[in-house]
Parts: structure tokens; C-alpha cells; sequence
């Protein structure tokens, strides 16, 4: 009788054993998404999307009018934070996702903070692995895009190689997650793909201009254009000149005024805009090719009740030619098949992309 006790108590021991090892397991590999909470999780994770998105696209910097959504996010974190009995797994998420929020504001110290925290609920988080890279904690997250099955790991990935200016890289991971016919991050992450395939052909040897940047001056564009072999032969004589003599020459050519008033040039010091770019761009491609830059003025000002083709560029613009006519030609575009934006600024990673374009036409 001994002996059967002894063996039914041994059986129950063993038991208990394999028991606990396999909730030790579940504990250790069960992630937020598995969770009772993983709606509001996805809710919120869903908000930080488009905040995370302009942050990079306004050059690592969190636009103005982002600040009320973001403070609203981490509110509405923080109130999950505070429900009792809260899973060690989705307060990990939670810290994580808040530390992100700090993270695109420009607060590394309170982003570290919560990093930490999280670490210490759980350290195997997907939104606590981003946030480490973030912070430099880990470095290449693409070690854990490969041991994890998840969307979220690669759009990091992209962003790391984004960061580092590898723009093909970066623009195939984008791809390859917005193949995918239901996924969150397209609808974000869109215009920054969009931005790496347009930086990924740019002149690698043009060390001095920030191809990730919004914005660019008139030298800058000059630059941008004297970096392609023979582009400004027409104007110089053949002669390699840089700077201000460059400048100067360019000048006297009139590349910088429109053709339809001198009174106006293309300022130095401030940001070259759409329009402004679009009158350098047609002043060039016009000389190159000896034709006409009055053409279309004079063509829709001969006809009656004549109206603009372009509804933000009316007949009586100065640069109402350099417009049509370098959307005309394909050298730019119209941003939604009617409206030309003339004030936006133009990047140089778009400058760039018009410059080929007339070089190849």
C-alpha cells in the first residue's frame, strides 16, 4: 500500500513539474497581441502611426500641430496604465509605447526612463525591442525582424536603413510590408517610402547637400545641377566653374528670372520653392533645346475667355510658362492632377530627380 502511494505521489510530482514548465513557457513567448487587451493595444499602437511617420518626415522632428495628439495618446496611455491587475506583458507594451511618444517629442531622458521600466515587466516586446533601437540600445534590428514574425520589426528595419541614407534597402522593406493586402502601416509610412525611392538615385557625390532635408537654397540647387557633367556648358563655355562665379555667370544668363518679367529673380537666401524651381528648370531645358519659352502664354492668352489649365497658376503668373511647361514635358507634376502648390518648398532629392529628367529627354 506503501508503495502504491508512493508511486501516485510521484506521478502527481512529476506532473506538477511538466505543468509549471509549460506555463513557464507560455509566460516567457506570450506576447501583447495574445492578450485579452490586445483591441486597445492595437487602438493605440494604431494612433502613434502617423505621429511616428511625420516625425520622420519632417527631419526627426515632431510638427507643431502633431503636439495635441500626442499629448492626447499618452493620456490615453496613461490610463490603461492605472486599470488594477494589469498584465506584467501589456504593461510592458504600454510603458514601451509611451516611451516612444517621449522618443518623437525630443525627450530621450523620459523615453529612457519608461524603456527601463518596461524592460523590467518584460523583455522580449516588439514595441520595447523598437524603442531600445531607437534609443541605441540595440543596434541592426533586423536580427529580430529575422527571429520574429512581425510587420512592425521590418518597418524599423526600413527606418534604421533610411537613416543611414541605404534608401533602396529601406524602400524593398517598406514593399514588402505594404504588399500585404490588410496591413496598419501603408497608409502612414506611404509618403516616406515614396521619399526613400526618390533619395535612392541621388549623386552620392555631392557630400555637402543634405539629401534628407526639406528644404534647399539657390546655391544649393546650383549645386545640386553642376554635379551633372555638362549641364551648364551653354552657359559657361564649357568651362567648369563652382560657387559664386558660377553664381554670377548663371545670373547674367538669366536662368534665375522668368521669362516673362525681369523685374523678378529667384532670391539667395531663402528656400527655393516649386515655382521658383520650376522656373530654373524651364530657363534650362528651353536653352538646351532652343525652343520658345513663351509658347504656352501665348498660346492661351490668344484664346477667348482663356483660363489656366492649372487651378493655383492663373495666365497672368510670370512663371505661368515654367510651370506648364515643365509639367508638360514631365519634368514636375501637378500634386493632385489640378493644383500646382507654387509655395511648397522642393526638396533637393525632387530637384535632383527634375534634373534627370531633362538631362535624359
Amino acid at each position: 500500500m506503501k508503495k502504491v502511494t508512493f508511486v501516485i505521489f510521484l506521478f502527481f510530482t512529476v506532473l506538477s513539474i511538466f505543468t509549471g514548465c509549460a506555463s513557464l513557457q507560455k509566460d516567457i513567448f506570450i506576447s501583447a497581441e495574445d492578450t485579452a487587451n490586445s483591441e486597445k493595444i492595437t487602438e493605440l499602437e494604431n494612433q502613434l502611426l502617423p505621429l511616428d511617420a511625420a516625425f520622420y518626415l519632417n527631419d526627426r522632428k515632431l510638427p507643431k500641430e502633431n503636439l495635441p495628439q500626442i499629448d492626447f495618446l499618452k493620456q490615453q496611455i496613461e490610463f490603461e496604465l492605472k486599470q488594477p491587475h494589469l498584465d506584467k506583458v501589456i504593461e510592458c507594451r504600454l510603458l514601451a509605447l509611451k516611451g516612444r511618444c517621449f522618443f518623437i517629442t525630443s525627450k530621450k531622458s523620459d523615453a529612457m526612463k519608461f524603456c527601463k521600466k518596461a524592460n523590467e515587466k518584460f523583455s522580449s516586446d516588439i514595441q520595447l525591442l523598437i524603442l531600445q533601437r531607437r534609443l541605441g540600445i540595440i543596434s541592426e534590428i533586423e536580427t529580430y525582424r529575422i527571429k520574429l514574425d512581425s510587420d512592425a520589426l521590418i518597418i524599423e528595419d526600413a527606418l534604421e536603413h533610411f537613416e543611414k541614407s541605404e534608401y533602396d534597402i529601406a524602400a524593398g522593406l517598406f514593399d514588402s510590408v505594404f504588399v500585404k493586402p490588410e496591413n496598419e502601416f501603408k497608409e502612414s509610412y506611404f509618403p516616406l517610402r515614396q521619399k526613400a525611392w526618390e533619395l535612392r538615385n541621388v549623386s552620392n557625390e555631392n557630400n555637402s547637400i543634405d539629401w534628407n532635408s526639406s528644404t534647399m537654397n539657390l546655391f544649393q540647387m546650383i549645386e545640386i545641377a553642376n554635379s551633372k557633367d555638362g549641364i551648364f556648358d551653354y552657359y559657361t563655355g564649357g568651362k567648369k566653374l563652382a560657387g559664386k562665379k558660377l553664381y554670377n555667370t548663371l545670373s547674367k544668363s538669366g536662368l534665375f528670372k522668368s521669362v516673362s518679367s525681369d523685374s523678378d529673380a529667384i532670391p539667395q537666401k531663402s528656400n527655393v520653392t516649386k515655382i521658383h524651381g520650376a522656373r530654373f528648370l524651364w530657363n534650362l531645358y528651353t536653352s538646351r533645346n532652343s525652343l520658345n519659352p513663351t509658347k504656352y502664354s501665348a498660346k492661351y492668352k490668344n484664346r477667348q475667355n482663356a483660363k489656366s489649365p492649372v487651378d493655383d497658376v492663373d495666365l497672368e503668373n510670370p512663371d505661368f510658362d515654367a510651370v506648364l511647361g515643365t509639367v508638360e514635358n514631365e519634368i514636375m507634376s501637378l500634386e493632385d492632377g489640378k493644383n500646382f502648390n507654387p509655395n511648397k518648398f522642393i526638396t533637393p532629392a525632387e530637384f535632383d530627380e527634375c534634373v534627370n529628367k531633362i538631362i535624359k529627354q
